[in-house]
């Protein structure tokens, strides 16, 4: 049995590089699902001018200038048909304001689902989880990445503006 994907230590360098490219100055920002209290403080600290929090349940009568959800989405397709992290991408398009962006980080290399608990993202499904998306940035990213073995695998921050779906 394969260890539980651990946190990327890259991932708060990859989150100073994403928002140092792509401020938050005086924007309204939501933080889906966070996994540790210091993504807040790091947000915060970027200068955003209010973070709300938010659950898997979220409100469709909110707008945000940009929404961060990292090391979620991983594991709301686990099944080898769900379409969960489509549908929450989907829902997430439509929360953000005409300019807004999404900081998505999700695990890639070889397209697999590990232990019934978390997707890797290989090409493939990253395409699919990309449409009506525009990547505008990424850190910690390169196509070698999506060739790796899901042992070596590591959570880039993609940088996202909704597009047309």
């Amino acid at each position: 049995m394969q260890a539980p994907l651990s946190r990327d230590a890259h991932l708060e360098d990859y989150l100073y590089k994403s928002l140092k490219s792509f401020p938050l100055q005086g924007k309204r920002a939501a933080l889906l699902a966070p996994m540790h209290p210091w993504y807040e403080s790091i947000l915060l600290s970027s200068g955003a001018e209010s973070i709300d929090l938010l659950s898997a349940q979220i409100p469709p009568t909110e707008s945000f200038d940009a929404i961060v959800l990292l090391c979620q989405l991983k594991s709301l397709a686990v099944a080898p048909h769900s379409n969960a992290d489509l549908e929450m991408m989907s829902r997430l398009h439509f929360l953000l304001k005409k300019s807004g962006l999404l900081y998505l980080s999700i695990p890639v290399g070889k397209e697999k689902i590990v232990d019934n608990s978390y997707r890797v993202y290989g090409e493939k499904r990253m395409k699919e989880l990309f449409r009506g998306w525009r990547p505008v940035g990424y850190f910690g990213y390169s196509y070698e990445d999506l060739l790796k073995d899901p042992e070596e695998i590591h959570e880039p921050i993609f940088v996202l503006r909704a597009g047309s779906l």
